[in-house]
């Protein structure tokens, strides 16, 4: 088999793994609090101060090193003046694990 169909086969399966499904999650938390932070132009240093949290904290939390407690991130949506949403959706059928 080729890598490339090798490489996707492999990635398939990994989609469905609580691991690699955790990692995506933490990566959209951070992309959103990015995007956020953007458009008020604020640092990370502002949104530690606001959060009176450390610089390197947040810069643990845009860089996925973190794992965020519900309450952080409520404080950390409210810092950036938005509102925080959970949802949950149903998944597919697992088509295995990596």
């Amino acid at each position: 088999m080729e890598p490339r169909k090798r490489f996707d086969k492999l990635l398939a399966k990994c989609k469905d793994d609580p691991a690699y499904v955790y990692e995506g999650v933490l990566l959209d938390i951070a992309e959103k609090i990015s995007v956020l932070m953007a458009a008020q132009n604020m640092t990370r240093s502002e949104l530690a101060i606001s959060l009176a949290c450390s610089s390197s904290y947040i810069t643990k939390l845009l860089r996925c090193s973190g794992n965020p407690t519900l309450k952080t991130l409520f404080r950390v949506s409210n810092a950036l003046g938005s509102r925080l949403s959970v949802y949950m959706t149903p998944r597919t059928a697992r088509q295995g694990k990596c």
